[in-house]
């Protein structure tokens, strides 16, 4: 039972991450990565046991599927190509028709500093090391998806050394709080809207994949997040300096090699 309680959790922290590193911004070392025969084979792995534990694993694999096959065509176009992709769906700046931050969904202008506390919060708990250097937004998709592969991993690396219950109980109910109060509650407003601007390109099969698999650990956890539709659209100067957490970095402490 320990062992199929780890490969589970091993394959959501690669899903996360698969889907993480999707969302960063395409230059050289993002193409490489794309381009490793083992991303692919991670992808596929993770599938074929997620498929078999989500009560929709079905439209998972589907759209695992057909992402990957985009993955695959970006992986032989040139690096500028997707480059110019992302330039037409997420703008220069924050996009105005899908923006990847939590705070500009449901959220009041006054209330984005507090959440982004908040979140910034749930990183500290676990020792993840906030950047206010180059990177992205603790609120990015990517940042806390790459938060939700970091609980995933940790869930498995506990129970593969037989650490104590309460221990891999508090990394568990950390993935359910953070998906019922966060990530679960925009992702699919988000994923609807980057849909509809990225069309059937690369994003667009990446928004698809994401809203699919978000709801699959909804149903997984057994959390009920009150799901956010509608988008507050208050482009604050005083937020683009706002501590940030380099997507992708996996800081954590020692204990948990990668």
């Amino acid at each position: 039972m320990d062992d199929a309680v780890r490969i589970v959790s091993l394959s959501r922290s690669a899903m996360y991450k698969a889907i993480t590193n999707a969302f960063c911004y395409p230059n050289e070392e993002w193409f490489a990565f794309l381009r490793e025969r083992t991303y692919e084979e991670t992808l596929g792995a993770a599938r074929s046991v997620l498929v078999e534990v989500y009560r929709d694993g079905a439209m998972l694999e589907a759209d695992v599927e057909a992402y990957r096959l985009a993955a695959e065509e970006v992986a032989r176009a040139p690096l500028d190509k997707i480059q110019e992709e992302h330039f037409l769906v997420f703008g220069a700046t924050i996009s105005k028709e899908c923006p990847p931050y939590e705070t500009f969904y449901g959220c009041s202008s006054l209330q984005q500093n507090n959440e982004l506390s908040k979140i910034s919060g749930f990183y500290r708990a676990f020792g993840l090391e906030i950047q206010n250097t180059a990177g992205e937004r603790v609120d990015h998709v990517a940042a806390e998806l790459e938060y939700m592969r970091f609980l995933c991993y940790k869930e498995a690396y506990g129970v593969e050394h037989r650490h104590e219950a309460e221990q891999i109980a508090i990394c568990v109910d950390a993935q359910k709080k953070f998906l019922r109060e966060h990530l679960g509650k925009w992702v699919h407003l988000f994923a609807k809207l980057l849909k509809q601007q990225a069309g059937n390109g690369y994003y667009g099969t990446l928004a698809e994949l994401l809203g699919c698999f978000i709801s699959c650990e909804i149903e997984y956890l057994d959390v009920t997040p009150e799901k956010l539709e509608r988008m507050e659209i208050t482009m604050q100067s005083s937020l683009e300096d706002s501590a940030c957490l380099s997507c992708g970095s996996g800081d954590v402490s020692g204990e948990f090699p990668q």
